[in-house]
């Protein structure tokens, strides 16, 4: 144990709780761990520790180090221990440290000349950015590029990416993210340890929030994504169904609620007549879609169907073209959906097929994980409702048209 390198963590943490409680207190609830054998040989958190290299620590000034302390607890705040489900680690851990850099230089922190940051991804999500250089790997690739030294902070994750890792790999990171340990400490990590981990974080940067605020000294940059956490929320299905409700009645009753909803603590009307029409279904179904979620899906086309006799369900299966296209009524209950597709995300396709056919529908609702910046040039002039599948709430820039809804499957 080199109890040096320990001390100056313990003073530069303790420096964070007085200057930047915010931060100080989130980093003080990791524990330290020294490994001499980290990939990067840096700093690396998991959202329970910090790993660190001791001689990593001993080169670098106190002011880079809380810069590296933040950057390791904005990895936790993004959930990027949870999210990176099949995606490769290296390639992950680039795209989250874009991310993660540009909210290390807004809160006003040292950034040195290898860290990747571009204010050209200022706003977007880990998914989006990820996306962005995969799609400039390929393109490398197939025009035979070279990996080589370049000033550029995109061109060199591209670069890493293409080659994954070799010489000079921790060049650029300072502040590994892997994922969430599981709770029995037993072999990789669940979909339930991956949630617990969100859970716990959401929980932690709220109460750290408010210790802050007592302190008068909170982020400003951070409140708004305070608020997004605390803020009350309507139940999912409600905003569904009273989507539903203003796009296809004539008239509804109270008299027919589903029981369904009943049990849930959620009162739904139903419709007593409605004007005849076509409403569809676009499904996320890209290799970032979990096959249980595709199945709950189905299960809400059922209600929809059930609830609102004698509308028509046209269904597409959508990565980055149509993998399914099919017509359902309520005779079609129970609905059976397979998981086909798995490739990247294009929003495109559904939309330019019904613009092709000249088809009009009554709605859209997109269930996606909205893992994807490729919208269609024309926006519809039909009402479209986003269903957020996703780990958290939605809370990035919102699509070009369209609301968005923040869906919980189990609930």
């Amino acid at each position: 144990m080199n109890e040096k390198s320990k001390e100056k963590l313990s003073i530069v943490r303790t420096k964070m709780l007085l200057d930047a409680p915010f931060f100080g207190i989130l980093a003080v609830g990791l524990n330290l761990i020294e490994d001499r054998n980290l990939p990067f040989r840096t700093m690396s958190t998991n959202g329970e520790n910090i790993k660190y290299d001791p001689d990593f620590i001993e080169k670098i000034d106190d002011k880079e180090l809380i810069s590296i302390f933040v950057h390791e607890i904005f990895h936790c705040i993004f959930y990027h221990q949870a999210r990176r489900n099949e995606r490769p680690p290296l390639n992950w851990n680039l795209a989250a440290d874009f991310v993660v850099n540009d909210h290390v230089k807004e809160m006003g922190y040292k950034l040195s000349e290898r860290w990747l940051y571009t204010p050209d991804f200022k706003g977007k999500t880990v998914e989006e950015v990820y996306d962005i250089l995969q799609k400039k790997a390929n393109e490398q690739k197939k025009q035979g590029g070279q990996e080589g030294q370049s000033d550029d902070p995109v061109q060199r994750a591209v670069d890493m990416w293409n080659s994954q890792g070799g010489e000079g790999q921790g060049s650029w990171n300072v502040g590994e993210i892997t994922d969430a340990p599981s709770q029995d400490g037993l072999g990789s990590p669940t979909k339930n340890d991956l949630e617990y981990s969100e859970q716990e974080w959401k929980t932690k940067t709220v109460a750290a929030a408010q210790e802050a605020k007592n302190c008068g000294n909170m982020p400003g940059g951070m409140e708004r994504y305070i608020e997004g956490l605390t803020e009350p929320k309507i139940p999912w299905k409600s905003q569904l169904w009273q989507f539903l409700n203003e796009m296809v009645k004539n008239d509804y009753s109270w008299m027919r609620p589903n029981p369904r909803y009943m049990q849930s603590g959620c009162i739904l009307p139903g419709l007593s007549s409605i004007e005849a029409g076509t409403g569809v279904i676009l499904m996320d179904v890209s290799g970032s879609v979990y096959e249980e979620e595709i199945r709950q899906m189905a299960g809400e086309m059922d209600e929809i169907l059930t609830v609102i006799p004698g509308l028509k369900l046209r269904f597409m299966a959508v990565d980055t073209s149509i993998r399914a296209d099919k017509e359902f009524t309520q005779e079609d209950v129970p609905i059976k959906l397979k998981a086909v597709g798995g490739g990247g995300t294009d929003f495109r396709p559904g939309f330019e097929r019904l613009e092709k056919e000249f088809e009009t529908p009554k709605f859209l609702i997109y269930f996606t994980d909205m893992c994807c910046y490729s919208f269609p040039d024309r926006h519809p002039d039909y009402p479209v409702l986003w269903a957020f599948v996703g780990r958290g709430d939605y809370s990035d820039e919102p699509p070009p048209f369209g609301t968005v809804i923040n869906v919980d499957l189990d609930k």
